[in-house]
């Protein structure tokens, strides 16, 4: 529903938005197909001035989280095998696969510049980016506190014949199906003051706005067969930056090329919702004791949710490259990088703890994204 909301809130202001600039310069007798315009101002080639449009389509590179353990980091446990046979069970699966990928998406900026004063919108979205992994024969060791008089544990069952010597059993899932899943788009307001030209025929643009970005971070994982059959956990990190941004803008004109390099600082307050939903061993019959069966515990369901507030600040920095077609019309290509500290990620808020796991807060700002990869598009007027 929020994003939602955020969505057409977006749309709104850009109908507005572009409505009151669109009747402020007389679009229409824009001649947006004439020969380019190269001549000089001075000394200086002319900047342009009045409603630009930007669209540029990415190919973007996400990084992956902190590589941790499908089930409780370091942790071991001393379990049977037969009644003469033990092992110390440790994690077999880890979260490397989640190691990001070139996903596609689009950025669109929008504004009215004068000769000092302007304003800009921008948004982006990067599409939805995936990383999948099976396995067959996982171990995955989760903490076991004890639990009633005497002592017992929950992962324990009967290890002989006769169903009486009750001991430690291995949690080995016989496939376990891992999927990661981030969601990443953002977008901005600010006022742009574009100052006089230097020396050296460059303009200098300095801007200070808002801007919002919301990183979610999914992360499932299915394990069928073994002792904990059938377990399913979905773990949900979402990540809503909002604060303050100041920036630079420069650039230059050679005939009809243009470069410009752009870099912003975000003073991003994050609200964080985490969430933790899923069952453990929905095959489970305590009732029924079966030799290598845990019978100390049955079928659970969990549904957690927490918030935290981080402070998660942001550097981004583009760079671009433009060649004139027409007078307003130019293709370009370029490179942007991004960087949020203070990051939740789904796959290391897990507390794998049995019978019914949690949520680890104290991992939820142990990440950071960064994002980065080429542009290309086309822009209008800038």
């Amino acid at each position: 529903m929020f994003g939602k909301t955020i969505r057409l809130l977006i749309l709104a202001t850009l109908v507005s938005c572009g409505a009151a600039i669109a009747l402020g310069q007389d679009i229409e007798k824009m001649e947006w197909f004439a020969p380019p315009d190269i001549s000089f101002f001075g000394s200086t080639p002319r900047a342009n001035e009045g409603l630009f449009f930007v669209f540029e389509g990415l190919a973007w590179h996400i990084n992956g989280p902190g590589k941790t353990t499908v089930g409780k980091e370091g942790a071991t446990r001393l379990v049977y095998l037969s009644e003469t046979v033990t092992a110390v069970e440790t994690n077999s699966m880890t979260t490397g696969f989640i190691d990001g990928g070139f996903e596609g998406g689009y950025r669109f900026d929008v504004g009215n510049q004068g000769r000092h004063h302007g304003l800009h919108f921008s948004m982006f979205n990067l599409l939805r980016e995936r990383d999948n992994f099976i396995a067959p024969g996982v171990s995955v060791v989760f903490s076991d506190p004890p639990f009633g008089a005497p002592p017992r544990y929950h992962l324990q069952g009967p290890i002989d014949a006769g169903l009486t010597n009750i001991q430690n059993l291995p949690v080995r899932f016989t496939q376990l199906e891992a999927r990661n899943r981030v969601d990443l788009w953002g977008l901005e307001l600010n006022y742009v003051y574009r100052m006089h030209p230097n020396r050296f025929g460059g303009f200098l643009e300095l801007l200070a706005g808002t801007r919002y970005v919301e990183f979610d971070d999914d992360f499932f994982v299915l394990g069928t067969g073994g002792t904990l059959d059938e377990s399913r956990w979905t773990s949900i990190a979402e990540n809503h930056v909002i604060g303050p941004q100041v920036g630079t803008r420069w650039f230059r004109k050679f005939g009809r090329w243009t470069w410009s390099a752009e870099s912003k600082f975000v003073f991003g307050f994050n609200q964080q919702n985490l969430k933790l939903e899923g069952f453990l061993g929905s095959n489970l019959d305590p009732t029924t004791l079966v030799q290598y069966q845990i019978s100390n515990m049955g079928p659970t369901t969990f549904v957690y949710r927490e918030h935290e507030d981080e402070f998660s600040p942001m550097v981004e920095l583009r760079i671009a490259f433009s060649y004139q077609v027409t007078s307003a019309i130019a293709a370009r290509v370029g490179w942007t990088g991004m960087w949020i500290d203070n990051i939740a990620r789904a796959s290391r808020i897990i507390d794998y703890e049995v019978p019914n796991m949690g949520i680890d807060v104290s991992h939820n700002a142990d990440d950071y994204a960064f994002v980065n990869g080429v542009t290309f598009g086309f822009d209008l007027n800038r």
